[in-house]
């Protein structure tokens, strides 16, 4: 059996940009995500996780109108590999969330293909 699934809690780290391909809208974004720990020493220490993501369908218009740099989202759906190559020929990958369900504030979930924006919810993810 194989899953392919991460939900990430976070802020945007900048504004999202939507653009449409093909005649359907599509928004991309950047999410940072904090984690803490203690190293073994004892001090506490946090990394920051940077994850691009991307979001097909009417849901898109939601990120693009109501999200900007420093909004609290939770996103959830597959993570995704693009392989790409650079102007000077090296190839690189990268890796970006593909959105499925998105939740700004203390709303509902909403499901990516629904862009419901009844369903966004509030200001506040209450964790």
């Amino acid at each position: 059996m194989n899953f392919n699934s991460c939900t990430l809690v976070g802020r945007m780290v900048r504004d999202p940009e939507i653009r449409e391909v093909g005649g359907t809208n599509v928004v991309m974004f950047t999410v940072a995500s904090n984690r803490s720990f203690k190293k073994k020493d004892g001090e506490k220490a946090e990394k920051t996780l940077f994850m691009d993501c991307e979001l097909w369908g009417p849901a898109a218009s939601i990120i693009n109108d109501r999200g900007v740099k420093g909004t609290t989202i939770l996103v959830s759906g597959p993570i995704e590999q693009d392989t790409f190559q650079t102007q000077d020929g090296s190839k690189r990958t990268r890796y970006k969330l593909r959105v499925d369900f998105f939740q700004f504030g203390q709303g509902s979930v909403v499901p990516a293909e629904t862009g419901n924006a009844a369903d966004a919810g509030g200001d506040d993810i209450p964790f």
